[in-house]
């Protein structure tokens, strides 16, 4: 695969996942200040922390493994792909502070949905929002190459079908 279709496939499903979670979708680029691929996420006003990060968990390890569905195989290990080794990396951050904030809260991790962050499931919830994938794909691969957080939910919401 053409590695900009990779690269847009990566960051759409980054988008379009913290869409589902809840989260605030700022803006989508093939590059960014930094020179590489990102997609800037931030939780809504009162989304408690331990929800926040989970969905940001969630949302990183979107990213590779819609490459990997694109590309048509199904990697035992995410660390199989060089690009996903600091999505998973974000994403145990992420855990680490959901880990935390539970057990300041609750004195113990059994509240954590640790269901939620199975490959399969991610998987799962890619399929469902292929087209939406796919859509914002399409948008990052045309110039200028980036979106403003109001043109993805524009376009997730036209791909899913949402009327406003």
């Amino acid at each position: 695969m053409d590695p900009i279709y990779r690269t847009a496939y990566h960051e759409a499903a980054h988008a379009a996942v913290a869409w589902v979670e809840g989260l605030e979708v700022k803006s989508a680029s093939m590059k960014t200040e930094a020179g590489t691929p990102g997609v800037r996420l931030s939780s809504r006003p009162g989304t408690d922390a331990i929800e926040a990060n989970l969905a940001m968990a969630v949302a990183a390890l979107a990213g590779p493994l819609a490459v990997a569905i694109a590309e048509d195989y199904d990697p035992a290990f995410l660390s199989e792909q060089d690009s996903a080794k600091a999505d998973v990396a974000l994403a145990a951050r992420c855990v680490a502070k959901a880990f935390q904030e539970s057990l300041l809260l609750f004195d113990d991790c059994e509240t954590l949905d640790w269901d939620r962050l199975s490959k399969a499931r991610i998987q799962n919830m890619l399929k469902q929002h292929w087209r939406t994938v796919e859509a914002v794909k399409d948008a990052l691969c045309a110039p200028p190459y980036e979106l403003t957080g109001a043109e993805v939910i524009e376009i997730i919401e036209r791909a899913e079908g949402i009327r406003k």
